[in-house]
């Protein structure tokens, strides 16, 4: 019963660890699809590399 008990509490372990990846995964991806269109839009209106570069670091 003990042995039972600990194989499903490894499986929760690591649903809730996958759970949390996707989490983290799919916030990253919509962080550097929203950073790139930011940089498409700087990169269109002709602005310094330097001012681009605060702009963007501003954004985070």
């Amino acid at each position: 019963m003990a042995k039972l008990l600990i194989c499903v509490l490894l499986i929760l372990e690591q649903v809730l660890a996958n759970t949390i990846a996707i989490r983290y995964i799919l916030k990253y991806r919509a962080i550097e699809k929203k950073l790139s269109q930011n940089v498409y839009h700087f990169a269109r209106s002709g602005l310094e590399p330097e001012l681009m570069a605060d702009a963007l670091l501003a954004l985070l």
